[in-house]
């Protein structure tokens, strides 16, 4: 099973052919045109301020949905830890290593995911890592390739790079961005504030 979340806002999904790509890569073209089907009758549903428009899939369609008022989280610290073997290329429902990792973060808020010292992802966000000159740099292997990290990769907003977890001593803060968090709502973390 799969799970994908949306930001629904003014009463439509927003980013969808961002989401359909996603869903294509895993349960296939076919079944992912069964699913956007379904995702149209729930169109009169979605209320006009930012919400999380959150799904529940397999390769025979939506098994449960929820549609839930979104308010950008409060994070201000993250804790680097090693996550060994953790593969989440997909976005599986099952969140048991995340959440396993999540659990080590302490007294920070979130966590941030380093591969063998190269950064990867938060618990729930992909990172983008602003340099002293202004560059936006991102991990070229995060846990999962997110539909705002590629929406940002394709305007040239960001780039990819191995970003071993040596270079925070010289970045000024890492910014986070999912479907939900854009770069623009400006969540980030002060290098201080990364332990």
């Amino acid at each position: 099973m799969y799970i994908e979340s949306i930001r629904a806002e003014f009463g439509e999904l927003h980013h969808l052919e961002y989401h359909c790509k996603r869903i294509r890569r895993s349960v296939g073209a076919k079944n992912c045109d069964l699913i956007l089907s379904e995702l149209v009758g729930f169109a009169n549903q979605l209320p006009e301020a930012r919400s999380k428009f959150r799904f529940v899939y397999n390769d025979c369609g939506i098994l449960e949905y929820s549609v839930t008022p979104y308010q950008l989280p409060r994070i201000t610290s993250l804790r680097m830890i090693e996550g060994g073997e953790i593969d989440y290329s997909l976005k599986y429902a099952r969140r048991e290593e995340l959440n396993a990792l999540f659990a080590l973060r302490g007294s920070c808020d979130d966590v941030l995911i380093c591969k063998k010292g190269f950064l990867t992802d938060t618990s729930f966000c992909n990172v983008v890592v602003e340099t002293p000159s202004g560059e936006l740099l991102t991990p070229l292997h995060p846990l999962l390739s997110g539909t705002a990290r590629q929406r940002l990769l394709d305007r040239g907003v960001i780039r990819e790079a191995p970003i071993d977890r040596n270079i925070l001593h010289n970045c000024e803060r890492i910014r986070l961005v999912n479907a939900m968090i854009d770069l623009e709502d400006e969540i980030y973390i002060d290098r201080s504030h990364i332990l």
